[in-house]
Order: C-alpha cells, then sequence, then structure tokens
C-alpha cells in the first residue's frame, strides 16, 4: 500500500446524525472539536448548519492532515472507490483506504484495443518520417554515388517519372542521356539504365521501409497477445527481426484489422 497526503479536511456533524467530510476542495481539515462549546467554530467550516458534539475519537486532537492509503494494482487490476477512512491518532492523521479491484472485461478490451490503436499509429509516423526524411538516399550505380532527396511525395514523383520517360526511350540511337540534379545540386549525366537503376534503388528503400509496417501489424494485433503493456513496448526494430516463420506463428484471424 502506498500513503499519500491529499491535504487536510473539515469534519463536523450535522442535525441529521450524517458526518460530513469536506471532499470537494482543497486545502481540507479534520476538526476535532471538543465540546459543544465550540459550535460557533465549528459552524464557520459549514455555514448555517446546526451541529453537534464530534465523536469522541476527535476529541482533543486538533487539525489531522488527509490521506490515502492506496493499493497497488496489479495487470488487470484499477484502484476501487475510497473508503469512508479512519483516524490514526497516533500520527495525527485521517486516513482513506483505497483498495485494488478487478477491471470489468469491458474495460479490458477498450485498454487493449487502444494500445493496439496508439501503437499502429505510432509505427506509421515512424515509416513517414523515414520515407519522407530530409538525409537524401544515397544510391551508388556503377563508379557513381550520389544522394538523392526524398523529403516529399514531389520528389518521388520526379524520380518515378523520369525512370518512365528513360524506360520509353530505352533502345533509341544516339543512347539519349538525362540530367538529374542530386541532393548536393551537382548534375549527374545518366545514361537510360543508369536511371532506371536510381529509380529501382529509391523504389526498393521505400519499399523496405513499409516493409516494416508490414511485419509489425500482425504483431501489434496478435489476439493471442492480451497485455497492453505488451503491445506498448514494440519497437521500430521489431519489424526487422521478425522472420517468416515467427510470422506464420501469429493468431490473425480477423481480415478486419489490415487497412
Amino acid at each position: 500500500m502506498a500513503l499519500i497526503a491529499l491535504g487536510t479536511i473539515a469534519k463536523v456533524r450535522l442535525v441529521d446524525g450524517v458526518n460530513v467530510e469536506s471532499l470537494s476542495r482543497l486545502p481540507r481539515k479534520i476538526a476535532a472539536w471538543s465540546r459543544p462549546e465550540v459550535v460557533g467554530e465549528q459552524a464557520r467550516f459549514n455555514p448555517g448548519a446546526a451541529v453537534l458534539n464530534c465523536d469522541d475519537e476527535f476529541v482533543g486532537f486538533g487539525y489531522f492532515d488527509e490521506y490515502e492509503d492506496r493499493a497497488t494494482p496489479t495487470t488487470g487490476q484499477k484502484l476501487g472507490a475510497r473508503g469512508t477512512g479512519a483516524l490514526d491518532a497516533e500520527n495525527n492523521r485521517w486516513v482513506y483506504t483505497v483498495a485494488a479491484v478487478d477491471k470489468s472485461q469491458g474495460e479490458l478490451d477498450a485498454e487493449l484495443a487502444a494500445a493496439r490503436a496508439a501503437k499502429w499509429a505510432q509505427m506509421k509516423k515512424e515509416r513517414e518520417a523515414r520515407i519522407y526524411t530530409s538525409t537524401p538516399l544515397s544510391v551508388t550505380i556503377g563508379a557513381k554515388t550520389f544522394g538523392v532527396d526524398i523529403r516529399s511525395d514531389r520528389e518521388y514523383l520526379v524520380i518515378s517519372g523520369l525512370t518512365q520517360v528513360a524506360t520509353l526511350r530505352a533502345g533509341e540511337d544516339p543512347a539519349p542521356t538525362f540530367q538529374f540534379t542530386d541532393a548536393d545540386n551537382i548534375v549527374q549525366d545518366l545514361s537510360v539504365a543508369e536511371v532506371q537503376a536510381m529509380g529501382l534503388l529509391v523504389a526498393q528503400h521505400q519499399d523496405d521501409v513499409h516493409g516494416y509496417t508490414r511485419r509489425l501489424r500482425p504483431l501489434i494485433f496478435d489476439e493471442a497477445e492480451t497485455d497492453p503493456a505488451v503491445i506498448a513496448a514494440i519497437t521500430w526494430e521489431d519489424g526487422y527481426s521478425m522472420t517468416s516463420v515467427e510470422l506464420d506463428q501469429l493468431d490473425v484471424t480477423s481480415s478486419t484489422h489490415w487497412e
């Protein structure tokens, strides 16, 4: 159990015999009155209420700090409602006990679904950051090595379009040469084969990045895994380390998981 200090509260007894604890605001105080002569002082904490003597347990103690004695929930549990509390006279404090209770199946299902959705959104964001990056893609074609900008869809489309044009002009005589400005603003003179090779390397980069999420998706939505903490612990690198054998062992039975 964890003892948590909350503040202080004022405790009075109303005419109808109901003890009222001021739980709606902080700071709060527990008033430990001695006898009826302090009625006026008690009423200051509860204006307009007629008050009787306080319980004997409060006599002579003055004000008490308010604490919660909280349990430590285990997997599948949560903190329950706060109990009525009791006076810890030895330490001059009022202590509420808050026990751990089991979560409902609906709560467990909702937490698991939220963990899966959050992890999938995180992995897709990571994928986009790696596809559209300010770090140029280094490509090597024969003796040439240069950087290719891949910061946006437009730059991918420029490379894709150039590759298509080069492919359509393959076989022309004389053989065409294509100029491409690399990430360092150096103009590269490329043959048809070199343009095609560059286009394939850029496309391979995109596919490699998407490959991570293709492998991560079944891991995140593995129906055999029901612990949200395990789902939350999945990292981008897990998409690289998975083998085809491990993928085959995952229990993904619903096609509705796939986007």
